[in-house]
């Protein structure tokens, strides 16, 4: 894979599983190069694949945070799709216990293959993409066995140039030093910590899918580049109905602050909001750099440091 330069978060989906009108049901992607990372799979995530021309036989790893329907029900129909458009890639579909009961009856209709591997732990670390990306995933205080994740790049190690010029080292020696940390020329050992000339840390990105506010998600997310999380209520909405395990926006933007993350995207929200006037009036004062989540909405989160971001908007005529 050529380097990353940058990771796009491509919003779809910010409603739940009542989504009318300008909500869909959860649905969203992180995009590395040409390799897709779907969060969640509610009704009509095709339709996100069409409108942002992901293409239907990119490289793609779908990540379920948990089993009500609102966040699957996408998922068959997908694959459905890729398969009458003659995808031939295979499909890495993540998720807790009982996913694969769900994906598994549909897929002798398929013409690709399908691999679904469950989570049975609370939490676990694992890497994709040539170890370019290690995921972590940690139970969420929602349903029964309910996820959230976290997602980050390996970090990119910048070497001074000139020095590498002055020892004549070749590129393959280049090569070798920045992957062992050492590298010996006509007898002599040349180690990395004395080419180095700047460390950019990895871009993170944290997903925390459906959940109560969640300190073991939180320790995990510490110093995210950008927080993904619900914020289905206001404060004053989430106590007529304290028994929903769902985040108040003032409970998501609290944990913001203690995770020190640069950007917040806040999604999942109520189908009584018709707009976002008063979550936005809410948040202002709560926390500086917040973007709420819908339809069309692309992030960019630039490979430097201090990190720099781009917010786009693809357009939805006719879509």
């Amino acid at each position: 894979m050529s380097e990353i330069s940058m990771i796009r978060i491509l919003l779809w989906g910010a409603g739940g599983s009542v989504a009318q009108g300008r909500l869909e049901q959860p649905c969203n992607a992180l995009q590395l190069n040409e390799k897709i990372i779907l969060l969640d799979a509610g009704e009509h995530c095709q339709k996100m694949f069409e409108v942002f021309r992901l293409g239907s036989n990119s490289p793609l790893y779908i990540f379920v945070s948990h089993l009500h329907s609102d966040h699957y029900n996408g998922l068959n129909p997908l694959l459905e799709s890729f398969s009458l458009l003659g995808r031939r890639r295979p499909v890495y579909i993540y998720g807790p216990f009982g996913l694969r009961r769900i994906v598994m009856h549909n897929l002798e209709k398929l013409n690709f293959p399908v691999h679904v591997t469950e989570f049975l732990s609370e939490e676990g670390t694992f890497h994709l993409i040539e170890n370019i990306l290690s995921i972590k995933y940690v139970s969420a205080p929602h349903s029964l066995n309910a996820l959230s994740y976290i997602f980050e790049t390996k970090e990119k190690i910048r070497l001074d140039e000139e020095k590498l010029n002055t020892a004549k080292l070749s590129p393959i020696q280049r090569k070798k030093l920045t992957q062992d940390g050492l590298v010996i020329k006509d007898g002599i050992p040349y180690e990395l910590k004395d080419f180095v000339k700047q460390i950019v840390p990895g871009i993170k990105v944290a997903y925390s899918g459906d959940t109560l506010p969640n300190f073991r998600f939180a320790a995990k997310a510490l110093d995210s580049d950008v927080l993904i999380h619900e914020a289905t209520l206001l404060k004053s909405d989430w106590y007529e109905k304290p028994y929903m395990a769902h985040t108040s926006l003032e409970d998501a933007l609290n944990l913001a602050r203690k995770i020190r993350a640069k950007l917040v995207v806040l999604t999942h929200f109520s189908s009584r909001y018709r707009d976002n006037d008063k979550l936005e009036i809410a948040a202002r004062t709560l926390f500086p750099r917040v973007i709420f989540a819908e339809k069309g909405l692309i992030i960019n989160i630039l490979f430097k440091y201090p990190r720099i971001f781009h917010v786009d908007r693809i357009s939805l005529l006719n879509n």
